[in-house]
C-alpha cells in the first residue's frame, strides 16, 4: 500500500507539472498576442492620423492655390506660385502640376467658318471700296456746290454794299470798304470748302477701313479663331510643343498663327498632328496670348466641332473642344501635403474653371508633387 501511494503522489505530480507549464505557454501566447495587438493597433493608429495629416495638408495647398489666383485675378490675370509651403518645422504642402495643368484654355469666343469663300469676301470688299469712292467723290462735288453758293451769296451782299454807298467821288471809301469785305467773304467760303474736302477724305479713309475689316472677318469662314491661352503661374514658363487638331469636314488644316507668329503650315487631313516650329512658350508674366486662327483649305461653315489636343514640352497634354464655343478656361492644380517625420503623403488634383468661378473636379491622385 505504501508504495502504491508514492507511485499514485509521483504521478499526480507530473499532471501538476505539466498543467502548470501549459497555463505558463498559454500566458505567454496570450501576452505576446495582446501585445502584439496592441502595437499593431497603436501603429495603424498613428499611420491613420498621419494619413489625415497629409490630407488635410493637400487640400489646404489647394484652396491656398485657387485663393491666390482668384485674389490675383481681381486686379489683373489670376495666377499662383509653384513650390512648397511650410506650416511648422514638421508640416508642409507642395504645390505644382504638369505644363498641360497649367495651360488655360479660353473658348468663350471662339469662331468657326463661314458664309462666304475667300473670293466671295474679296469681291464684296471691291464692291465695299467702290462704294466709298462714289461716296467720296459725291462729298466733294457737295464740297463744291456749297462753295458756289457760298460765292454767289458774298457777291450778293457786296452789291447791297456798294449799292448803299454815296455817288461820285464822297463814296470812294465805301465801296473800297465792300471790296474788302468780299475778299473777306471768299476767304471764307474757300476756308468751308477745304475743311468739307478734309471731311470727305476722312470718311473716305474710314469706310476703307470699315471695308478691310469686315473683308477680314468674312475670309474668316475658312477659319478657326479668336481661341486665347494663359500660364496661370508665375513660377515657370511652359511650352507648347505640338497641337492635334481635329474637325468634321473634309478640308485640309493649311496653317496655325499664334500671337501673330505662324508656327506651322502644310496640308493635314483631320487628326491633324501639327508639330510647332518654333515651339511656342508661354511667358511665367500672366501674359493672354491669341490664336490669331487656324487657317483651313476652303469654308468651315458646314464644320460643327472642332476640337485641339495642346502636348506640352513635358510631354504632358490637355484636349479641349473648342467649337462650338463654351465656358471653358479651366487649369489643374495638384497639391501633395505631408510630414517631415513620415515618407506617408497624400495628393489633391483640382479643376478650376476661372470663368464660372466653380471647382470642376476633386480627387485624390495617387503621384507626389516634388518640391
Amino acid at each position: 500500500m505504501k508504495n502504491f501511494s508514492g507511485r499514485h503522489f509521483g504521478k499526480k505530480n507530473g499532471v501538476i507539472l505539466l498543467t502548470t507549464i501549459l497555463l505558463i505557454a498559454f500566458a505567454t501566447i496570450s501576452v505576446y498576442g495582446v501585445t502584439t495587438f496592441v502595437v499593431e493597433r497603436l501603429v495603424s493608429s498613428e499611420t491613420q492620423t498621419v494619413n489625415n495629416q497629409a490630407i488635410y495638408l493637400a487640400q489646404a495647398g489647394i484652396h491656398s492655390a485657387l485663393y491666390d489666383f482668384r485674389n490675383n485675378d481681381l486686379s489683373g490675370n489670376g495666377y499662383f506660385s509653384l513650390g512648397q509651403t511650410d506650416i511648422d518645422s514638421n508640416n508642409y504642402f507642395v504645390i505644382g502640376g504638369s505644363q498641360a495643368d497649367l495651360l488655360m484654355v479660353n473658348t468663350s469666343f471662339t469662331v468657326l467658318g463661314g458664309e462666304y469663300t475667300p473670293r466671295e469676301c474679296r469681291a464684296m470688299a471691291r464692291t465695299c471700296r467702290r462704294e466709298c469712292r462714289d461716296d467720296r467723290n459725291d462729298c466733294y462735288e457737295d464740297c463744291d456746290d456749297a462753295q458756289d453758293e457760298c460765292y454767289d451769296d458774298a457777291y450778293a451782299v457786296y452789291e447791297a454794299c456798294r449799292a448803299a454807298c454815296p455817288g461820285g467821288w464822297q463814296g470812294w471809301l465805301c465801296r473800297i470798304l465792300c471790296q474788302l469785305d468780299l475778299y473777306d467773304a471768299y476767304g471764307a467760303c474757300d476756308d468751308a470748302w477745304g475743311n468739307c474736302r478734309d471731311q470727305c477724305y476722312a470718311d473716305y479713309l474710314t469706310c476703307v477701313t470699315e471695308c478691310d475689316d469686315d473683308l477680314q472677318d468674312c475670309i474668316d469662314g475658312n477659319k478657326l479663331t479668336d481661341i486665347y491661352i494663359q500660364n496661370v503661374t508665375d513660377s515657370q514658363t511652359i511650352t507648347i510643343d505640338r497641337m492635334i487638331v481635329t474637325w468634321d469636314n473634309a478640308h485640309q488644316l493649311e496653317e496655325i498663327v499664334i500671337d501673330a507668329q505662324t508656327v506651322w503650315t502644310g496640308s493635314a487631313s483631320s487628326s491633324a498632328d501639327a508639330n510647332l516650329n518654333p515651339d511656342f512658350t508661354l511667358n511665367a508674366s500672366q501674359t493672354i496670348y491669341s490664336i490669331d486662327h487656324l487657317e483651313f483649305s476652303g469654308t468651315m461653315a458646314d464644320a460643327t466641332t472642332a476640337s485641339i489636343e495642346f502636348v506640352m514640352a513635358d510631354g504632358s497634354s490637355k484636349s479641349v473642344l473648342v467649337y462650338p464655343e463654351s465656358d471653358n478656361n479651366n487649369f489643374t492644380v495638384r497639391s501633395t501635403g505631408k510630414t517631415a517625420q513620415s515618407s506617408v503623403y497624400r495628393t489633391m488634383a483640382a479643376t478650376y474653371n476661372s470663368l464660372t468661378g466653380e471647382v470642376m473636379a476633386l480627387e485624390e491622385d495617387n503621384s507626389e508633387v516634388s518640391p
